[in-house]
Parts: structure tokens; C-alpha cells; sequence
């Protein structure tokens, strides 16, 4: 299913982790949160909707929106998400 979804064009984030880890540390945040920042931050008609099966999980999901990242580190995180 995920291939065919791939082929489709739709995106999806495998693992955050390998997408600016740097970054991560730099905003003193969990790759995951900088994952969803980074989708709120390039489109404002873009809504993800993360899975979470704990209370944690969603806490941190919703830190995720106060996260702001500069232009700089947008593109440190493009230019990770085009090497994977």
C-alpha cells in the first residue's frame, strides 16, 4: 500500500529522524515536532494529522505548531528530505 501511495505522489514521513536531527537539536525540539513544523511551515492550506496511541504524543504533536523555524533551517530540512 505504501508503494502505491509513493507511486501516487502522496508524501509521507518514514521516520523524522532522518530528517534534520540537526535541526532538532538546534530548536531544542523532538524530530518529530520539527517534522510537523517544517509541513505547517511550507503550506497553509496543509493540515497533517498525526497518529498517536498516548497523551505525550499528542502534548508534543501540539508543541509542534508553536516551533518556528527560520528560512535557514527550512532549507537544511529540504535539502534533507531530497536526500532521502
Amino acid at each position: 500500500m505504501l508503494r502505491r501511495a509513493v507511486d501516487l505522489g502522496v508524501n509521507f514521513i518514514d521516520t523524522a529522524d532522518s530528517y534534520g536531527p540537526n535541526v532538532s537539536v538546534q530548536l531544542k525540539a523532538t524530530p518529530s515536532q520539527v517534522a510537523l513544523a517544517w509541513l505547517l511551515w511550507r503550506s497553509a492550506v496543509m493540515l497533517p494529522i498525526p497518529g498517536t496511541s498516548r497523551v505525550q504524543h499528542l502534548e508534543e504533536n501540539g508543541a509542534a505548531a508553536g516551533l518556528e523555524i527560520n528560512k535557514s533551517e527550512f532549507k537544511q530540512l529540504r535539502r534533507s528530505a531530497s536526500a532521502n
